[in-house]
């Protein structure tokens, strides 16, 4: 078991980490991606637009798999996680130890354990899986968000050009900037996902690996 926790150990130690006390930080909420009706720019906020969905489809995923730990274990709805997994092994009595499965960590009960804990201990594992999820999907998207964040910056000043009625300009410009704020974002807020991501996993290695 030593050896599986040194080689977990390692797996986690690229990923990257933030502080995580209490509930995560949530950056201000980005307009959604529309098609502005100008083919010129939607091509490029198409693609935009399927990243986004990715991004909020996976950071939903991660929010109901967190909460999904703090009801099985029936602490505070708000608890961090590290009251969570330290509740679990309090209950579990030293029964429960971090197993591999491919490359991440995931809990098993070392004996027959009483239902709640069992119940935490799946509630976790489906954390971990949500949390490898997002780090997979989300990882292998941000390089095309920051090549599609620096296709649209000059998008704003060929609008006139592209638009000749001046009442159509000033309707689609404030959707083209939306638009454009939100896709100059994606790369940070990808990475803000893959960072939470990763310190759910250090957490659980760290709570019950030693």
């Amino acid at each position: 078991m030593r050896t599986a926790h040194f080689v977990a150990i390692l797996a986690l130690a690229s990923l990257p980490a933030i502080a995580f006390a209490g509930k995560p930080k949530e950056a201000d909420p980005l307009p959604v991606i529309v098609m502005t009706g100008i083919s010129e720019f939607d091509g490029v906020f198409g693609k935009a637009k399927g990243i986004q969905d990715k991004l909020t489809a996976e950071t939903t995923s991660l929010k109901t798999a967190r909460a999904n730990v703090n009801t099985a274990l029936e602490v505070a709805t708000d608890a961090p996680l590290e009251t969570a997994l330290a509740d679990l092994l309090k209950k579990a009595d030293k029964k429960v130890s971090v197993a591999l499965e491919g490359r991440m960590p995931k809990l098993k009960a070392a004996d027959a354990v009483p239902d709640n804990v069992q119940k935490g201990i799946d509630a976790v594992n489906g954390l971990v899986s949500a949390a490898d999820s997002s780090i997979t999907t989300v990882t292998g998207l941000k390089s095309d968000a920051v090549g599609l964040a620096d296709e649209c910056k000059g998008f704003p000043g060929k609008l006139p050009s592209l638009v000749k009625n001046p009442m159509e300009v000033m309707s689609k410009s404030k959707v083209l900037g939306d638009d454009v704020k939100a896709t100059g974002a994606l790369g940070d807020r990808l990475q803000l996902l893959i960072d939470e991501a990763g310190k759910i996993l250090t957490d659980v290695q760290s709570a019950f690996g030693a």
